[in-house]
């Protein structure tokens, strides 16, 4: 790599930009891991695209502007992708205020980031005058502007006042990824903005709080106030704090056991101390570990997961073909419950070995079969799925347009867990209610933290949107008894009153 370097900028000479949604051949065997332009630019603002530092007939490229446009372009990027993100929210404007930290905090946990490049490159530039400032303030701005119009929308009081004061909270905690690479940053200062809100909404007297929200009765005690992607709060989330859930759907990703990176993705650390609190409050008291395609058939961290979430956690695991009848015995025996078949990303025996697989693992330890599969592939493999003696989908489908398919399968027995919204493309309170009104035993939730390459979060808001859609009739059995029965927890488990929440 070529350089010519002063104390401004740098320009490059040599790059590559390796994306798998383009062809690439391997050469020696080789096949090269994944660097797409995003990537590249979380290096740092002062780099710019590919260019030489000599322009046409020999002219020097001016570096200053080079950098500016650079910049400019992730911009208009940036805006247009949290404008998309915040349209496609059902949600009311002061939820939204909260899910744009939200946003923010997504990208924070994507394996490579090195800080917000706005932040970055006002670092490194310090000269008012230098183009680039322009454009740092430019989308500062923006965000403000944008901030203060939700607020004003939600009727905050003093929306301006309120707007500068959260973006003040999302630099600092940009800045604090940037000094100490604190990637839980953003997650914080979303807590920080929730108080905030509602402080803005009682300006005066004690504070009120919503249901779902907590108030520290002394200022120094803030660790318990607003958990992470919580958009606010309703009477229907409210409700359904009041019932017990069982957690159909989880995964525990812990750095110490082995990742395999899938698709070049590798997620961050989300442990078992990370999700019990995160559902702290929300009624957890039981779920299902589910194995990543990162995660391919290590089992250790499986183990240990089960281990210490206690005796109303069970397992959906991953396995080859290959398996003897012992390893299964003895992955039941530490709680495992389920085979996984991840057909959208991998990292599982195939379909192919799937009649076979799931066969044996039901007939050995009476496993069910699990798939993460786009609905609209279910035609092809209906008649299999029906005569197996158990089997579960993720996610509802995924798509709208296998609907009618899994609808089918539904009246023939087949579970589905209302999970992952944030990476659906279709409307869940449409599905779930024709999942409950074809078969109510049928439906299972959970939350699918930490919704690793989801576009969204799961946020508490989609267990209100559950307990709406599926009725006081079958709120009880949606949310544990369904899916209790189906895990196979010992009957002195099933009853849930007696349990703590996680």
């Amino acid at each position: 790599m070529s350089e010519r370097t002063d104390q401004r900028s740098v320009v490059e000479f040599h790059l590559h930009i390796d994306a798998p949604r383009f062809s690439m051949t391997e050469v020696d065997g080789y096949p090269p891991p994944v660097f797409t332009a995003d990537r590249y630019g979380d290096y740092g603002a002062r780099y710019v695209d590919c260019v030489t530092d000599l322009g046409p007939r020999g002219r020097a490229v001016d570096p200053d502007g080079l950098n500016a446009t650079s910049l400019d372009r992730r911009r208009w990027t940036r805006q247009t992708a949290l404008t998309e993100f915040l349209a496609g929210l059902s949600s009311g404007p002061e939820e939204k205020l909260l899910a744009v930290f939200d946003w923010l905090a997504a990208g924070h946990a994507k394996p490579g980031f090195r800080g917000c490049p706005f932040t970055n490159a006002a670092v490194e530039i310090t000269d008012p005058n230098h183009p680039v400032r322009a454009v740092i303030l430019a989308y500062k701005n923006w965000l403000r502007m944008t901030l203060s119009g939700l607020a004003a929308e939600a009727g905050l009081p003093d929306p301006e006042e309120l707007g500068s004061d959260l973006l003040l909270l999302i630099d600092g905690a940009n800045a604090r990824v940037l000094i100490s690479g604190d990637r839980d940053a953003m997650r914080r200062a979303r807590r920080a903005a929730a108080r905030l809100i509602v402080t803005a909404r009682t300006p005066s007297g004690p504070a009120v709080c919503t249901p779902g929200t907590t108030v520290p009765e002394d200022d120094e005690n803030t660790e318990h106030l607003m958990r992470p992607s919580r958009h606010g709060a309703t009477d229907e989330s409210a409700r359904t704090l009041r019932h017990p859930v069982f957690d159909a759907h989880l995964h525990i990703i812990d750095p110490q056991f082995p990742l395999t990176e899938n698709d070049g993705y590798l997620p961050p650390a989300f442990t078992v101390d990370q999700y019990r609190e995160r559902v702290s409050g929300l009624g957890v008291r039981g779920g299902a570990v589910v194995s990543g395609s990162f995660q391919g058939f290590d089992q250790s961290y499986l183990r240990d997961a089960l281990a210490r979430l206690g005796p109303t956690y069970v397992g959906v695991t991953q396995v080859p073909a290959t398996i003897t009848d012992e390893e299964i015995v003895d992955l039941a025996a530490a709680g495992v419950r389920a085979v996984r078949f991840n057909v959208r990303r991998g990292g599982s025996a195939s379909l192919d070995e799937l009649d076979r697989l799931a066969r044996r693992a039901h007939d050995v330890a009476g496993w069910h079969s699990e798939l993460y599969i786009d609905a609209r592939a279910l035609p092809d493999l209906a008649g299999t799925l029906a005569a197996l003696p158990a089997v579960s989908i993720d996610h509802l489908g995924l798509h709208r347009d296998g609907l009618p398919h899994l609808l089918n399968l539904v009246e023939q027995g087949v579970k589905v867990k209302a999970t992952g919204f944030g990476r659906v493309e279709l409307d869940p309170a449409e599905v779930m209610t024709a999942i409950v009104k074809a078969n109510p035993a049928a439906l299972m939730v959970g939350t699918d933290l930490p919704s690793t390459r989801a576009r969204r979060p799961f946020t508490d808001e989609d267990f209100a949107l559950i307990a709406e859609n599926v009725g006081e009739e079958h709120l009880d059995a949606v949310l544990w008894a369904n899916a209790a029965a189906f895990y196979q927890l010992p009957n002195d488990l099933r009853n849930p009153s007696a349990m703590p929440d996680s």
